[in-house]
């Protein structure tokens, strides 16, 4: 909202534990599967929010990052790995 999107059209799903429940239960929010989508996440989840939701089926997305703290960068790019092997294994991605 602060960067002039109105507050209707920002969508918000609390009840996902984890990326691929959040995209799934998110598609409710959507009508029309050719609808603009826009992922907000963290820049270290971006390749991986990506490569689920084009697995779920998304068409129209894109994706947009939020700010993090540097001094956690690193330790967050080190999870991600091991969380892309396991989304991998899982058929996630």
């Amino acid at each position: 909202m602060a960067r002039g999107v109105k507050e209707e059209r920002i969508l918000l799903e609390e009840h996902s534990t984890n990326t691929v429940e959040n995209l799934t239960f998110s598609q409710s929010f959507i009508d029309d599967p050719k609808s603009s989508v826009v992922v907000i996440t963290s820049n270290f989840h971006i390749y991986r929010a990506s490569r689920i939701a084009m697995k779920l089926g998304y068409k129209n997305l894109s994706l947009s990052s939020a700010h993090e703290l540097l001094l956690t960068t690193p330790q967050y790019y080190v999870r991600e790995f091991f969380a892309l092997v396991k989304d991998w294994i899982c058929n996630n991605i």
